[in-house]
């Protein structure tokens, strides 16, 4: 399979405002793009345990306060479990991009690093349009 080439303009001065960025917060311009790979990792570690915790936290409580609310008398038990584990799915569900962009981060931090930083870039140049 032949590999595809891809060149992606950023501009003619990503090297003038890479440095001007880093001289914004008093660096060289070598030491910034390890920092921000550093801060992806920990972005999609603390996002993923973020939602693991309140998942969690969430389950216990509806739980909890399904049993105080008199559910699961009568042999209603499997419907609770059934109601609780359906809520944890849905959860799963309607986290699943953001959990997918946290997984990358934690799997790929280089890309985001660079997706950030060229955006910070993008921000410092002024706009001619």
């Amino acid at each position: 399979m032949d590999k595809m080439k891809l060149s992606i303009d950023v501009g003619d001065n990503i090297t003038r405002l890479l440095e001007k960025l880093a001289a914004q917060i008093g660096v060289t311009a070598d030491k910034i793009f390890p920092w921000y790979v550093k801060q992806a990792i920990i972005e999609g570690y603390a996002g993923i345990i973020i939602w693991a915790v309140m998942t969690t936290i969430f389950t216990v409580l509806f739980g909890v306060l399904f049993k105080k609310s008199g559910g699961g008398r009568n042999g209603e038990s499997h419907l609770s479990v059934l109601l609780i584990v359906g809520i944890v799915l849905l959860l799963c569900i309607a986290y699943t991009p953001l959990l997918s962009a946290w997984i990358s981060k934690i799997l790929n931090p280089e890309y985001a690093a660079t997706t950030r930083l060229l955006a910070q870039i993008a921000r410092l140049e002024p706009k001619t349009r």
